[in-house]
């Protein structure tokens, strides 16, 4: 086999090598987005009085992002007063800039690059292209989908002690070495979390 005939066969499986872990990435940062929403709905039953499967059927039915933390704001201040405001508010921020790279990850179209005689770098030779107008030349690559995937883990984590706390505070505490929850849910969230936030023991 000549060396003319390997190089393009190479190619082709550092291409489909790099296509199948893009696709992984993509997978993985929709799915923790899902979880993400999960949790909120957590939230929403919590605050609604409601049983929990009426609850999340009327969570589902809020479907614009904005409308859906307007409500849950003023259920919580109807239960919990201003209580919550500061690290609700600073949620509902960091939730809209998530939802519109969420929207990204979701539409638009995995596309591959073509330079010539350059050698394929999965870096930057395959990303998302803007959709539909593929024109534009807006990409979205695989390290930005790893990065939203692990600021939407810390958000479902987030949410989920929310949720929990709303539900049973007595469990909010924590450990002493660590800050508590219940003083970090009356304050803004900081994103990428302190090292004294509970959620890095929670990856150690």
């Amino acid at each position: 086999m000549t060396e003319s005939s390997i190089g393009p066969q190479v190619e082709i499986a550092a291409r489909q090598k790099a296509a199948d872990e893009f696709s992984i990435a993509r997978s993985n940062a929709i799915n923790e987005y899902a979880r993400l929403e999960s949790h909120l709905a957590m939230i929403f039953e919590a605050i609604s009085g409601a049983e929990i499967q009426r609850a999340y059927a009327m969570f589902a039915s809020i479907t614009n992002s904005q409308t859906r933390m307007s409500t849950m704001k003023q259920l919580l201040n109807l239960s919990h007063g201003e209580k919550y405001d500061k690290f609700f508010d600073s949620l509902s921020v960091h939730l809209m800039g998530i939802s519109k790279t969420r929207n990204k990850i979701v539409h638009w179209i995995a596309v591959q690059s073509y330079r010539g005689e350059q050698e394929f770098n999965p870096k930057t030779d395959i990303s998302l292209a803007s959709h539909p107008d593929i024109f534009v030349n807006k990409h979205f690559y695989k390290h930005e989908i790893i990065d939203f995937t692990r600021k939407a883990s810390f958000f479902a984590a987030i949410t989920h002690r929310f949720a929990v706390n709303l539900k049973h505070p007595e469990l909010s505490r924590g450990n002493p070495d660590l800050r508590p929850w219940h003083e970090i849910f009356i304050e803004k969230i900081s994103y990428p979390p302190p090292s004294n936030h509970p959620y890095q023991n929670n990856r150690r």
